[in-house]
């Protein structure tokens, strides 16, 4: 399926006239941008700018401005005559964002066990029950229900994690696109409904959370670096078969 052509476009800031505010601009990129992280849009979907217009409420013109943008960051590839893609991700580049994202999360893992305060703890323990009952119900519930209860549970462990280490910069660094793209893609793609992985997660973040508990730093990093370099290795070693 072709995609659209990403120098075409129509409305008001269209066709030589004015360019549109910098600002809307920026919006749509991150509005675009969210959908992706999300799995909204997956890897390797065409981009058509009237559909991406209508569900957003602005004209093509800042859509095409807003691709621009994101093929800039890389999370965009633009096809001559043929339009703009979610930049598919070769196994190379997502082994090099797992490798930086198990250093990040790890530092961020040792920070909370310095860190973080009774409220914080309690969510903590209440996020991993969380996920052990939703891989528990693998087999009882629907399949979307069970995907968003796992993957909700597993993004808010490692918020409250991130959250309890207190650190701006590490919070900024992790909000990296390609980071969380790299993490959208070990769901969608890996470890979807595989029960030994994720029943292996479970374990985990037992781990990782028990050492927090503790306040032992050193073995929450190491707990964390583990669990995120494991995940990167079944996951590249996925896209490579």
């Amino acid at each position: 399926m072709n995609g659209p052509d990403i120098n075409s476009g129509t409305g008001p800031w269209a066709g030589g006239e004015e360019d549109p505010p910098q600002g809307l601009v920026d919006e749509t990129a991150h509005r675009i941008q969210q959908r992706i992280i999300q799995g909204e849009l997956p890897v390797g979907t065409w981009l058509r700018q009237n559909r991406l217009a209508t569900d957003l409420g602005v004209s093509r013109t800042p859509v095409r401005e807003a691709l621009r943008k994101l093929q800039a960051v890389g999370l965009v590839e633009v096809v001559p005559r043929r339009g703009a893609l979610v930049r598919p991700l070769d196994a190379r580049k997502l082994s090099d964002a797992f490798i930086v994202r198990a250093e990040l999360e790890g530092l961020a893992a040792e920070l909370a066990a310095e860190l973080a305060d009774d409220d914080q703890l309690e969510r903590l323990q209440k996020a991993v029950a969380m996920f052990d009952e939703s891989v528990e119900e693998l087999d009882v519930r629907p399949v979307q229900s069970w995907e968003e209860a796992t993957w909700r549970a597993n993004s808010l462990i490692h918020e409250i994690i991130l959250e309890a280490a207190d650190n701006f910069c590490l919070t900024r660094s992790l909000e990296d696109p390609h980071l969380l793209v790299s993490s959208n893609v070990a769901w969608t793609t890996v470890l979807t409904r595989r029960t030994h992985i994720l029943r292996r997660n479970m374990n985990e973040h037992h781990e990782i959370v028990d050492a927090i508990q503790q306040h032992d730093g050193a073995k929450a990093r190491a707990a964390m670096r583990r669990h995120v370099l494991r995940t990167g290795e079944i996951v590249t070693k996925a896209l490579r078969a």
